[in-house]
């Protein structure tokens, strides 16, 4: 394949997890395939620089539906030229739409739905439907990162099933250190329970919080570690999370400390992955886990039940029920160096392996040249 190929990936805004950080393993992955450029709001400065020199990243805020924004992005079009436009989650499936319209026909689109939930209801919900239904008649494919992904997109949206494809987040776990910050808290305990979730619904911390304290809330000795800033517009749920902390008898030992530079490279300092999610797309964190040999506690959400199967590969509780997700975790907590989760812990990890970047990257390739 020639490396003239030129790829423009969409997606919001550069924060670190979802998009932006799947997107940069895939570009680093396909360098020497292709010329990438990205583009989405400035937010963190330093993820933004992590792109040079393996993409070209562009700063357009395309955190929600701005004219301003669609005249910027159609321009760096046209001075670009790109040969293909991914398109990644709700934002990349709007900008898209609007790019449809002006592109010219040689130009292939894709779109990833990572994490695909309809949170609208009335005429929002119907309106979004309809995009997503012409935005799928438009692009070469619409890439699912999971099965359970793809089979409630398919359940939702009139699309064509032979244009629905499954290739899931290429996965990459280096060494790195733990920040001094964290390290010095860790180690006052004697379990540390680690989450990679920003602040928003979709991640349902209130009841992650609830199942700690129900779960440790007589132990002094176990810690909740959560890694995640704010999602745009959450503003309000942040306020409900400082609340159910507040609320907490085990609120002291419960810690946030947003955004951290490639975190899933440091679940494996900690002793347990705890994850309340209420839909996924594929949940990068949980294979990282895996990668880490870390149990895995996560509720039965789209994405965690591809890769979760109770006693087998992790301990898989109902979304929202915090009451069962707290002795779920209260139990991976008493089998802690267990043979039993040991064995369950390879099992988990044995799977993991073929979620590879390498594998990925080939994946699209292949789709991007069909």
């Amino acid at each position: 394949m020639s490396n003239n190929i030129k790829v423009l990936h969409l997606f919001p805004e550069f924060l670190r997890g979802g998009s932006p950080v799947n997107t940069l393993r895939f570009v680093k992955a396909s360098q020497n395939e292709l010329v990438h450029y990205a583009a989405g709001k400035k937010t963190d400065p330093e993820l933004f620089e992590e792109y040079p020199p393996w993409a070209e990243p562009l700063d357009i805020d395309l955190t929600g539906p701005r004219p301003g924004s669609f005249l910027r992005l159609w321009k760096e079009v046209r001075r670009i030229k790109p040969d293909v436009i991914h398109l990644n989650g709700k934002a990349g499936c709007f900008y898209g739409w609007l790019l449809s319209f002006v592109i010219p026909r040689r130009i292939k689109m894709f779109l990833t739905l990572r994490g695909y939930n309809d949170k609208f209801s009335g005429i929002k919900s119907k309106f979004y439907r309809y995009l997503e239904g012409s935005v799928s008649r438009r692009v070469g494919r619409v890439i699912s990162v999971s099965p359970s992904e793809r089979e409630h997109y398919l359940s939702q949206v009139k699309a064509d099933p032979a244009k629905v494809q499954v290739v899931p987040n290429g996965i990459d776990i280096h060494d790195q250190e733990l920040p001094c910050e964290i390290e010095a808290v860790r180690k006052e305990y004697a379990v540390n329970i680690v989450s990679l979730s920003r602040i928003t619904p979709q991640k349902d911390l209130v009841s992650m919080i609830e199942a700690f304290s129900l779960a440790a809330g007589d132990r002094r000795d176990a810690a909740l570690h959560i890694m995640g800033g704010l999602t745009h517009g959450e503003e309000e749920y942040r306020k409900q999370v400082e609340a159910a902390q507040a609320a907490s008898p085990a609120g002291d030992r419960i810690f946030f400390w947003g955004d951290v530079k490639q975190a899933g490279n440091l679940i494996s300092y900690f002793d347990i992955y705890f994850s309340t999610a209420l839909f996924e797309g594929l949940p990068t964190a949980v294979v990282e886990a895996f990668l880490s040999s870390v149990p895995v506690v996560g509720t039965d959400c789209i994405g965690n039940v591809d890769l979760i199967r109770s006693g087998e590969t992790g301990y898989l509780t109902k979304c929202s029920d915090s009451g069962e997700s707290g002795r779920a975790l209260q139990e991976a907590i008493s089998a802690l160096g267990s043979e039993a989760q040991k064995a369950m812990v390879a099992r988990a990890r044995k799977e993991a392996l073929d979620y590879s970047v390498e594998n990925q990257a080939r994946r699209l390739l292949a789709l991007y040249t069909e």
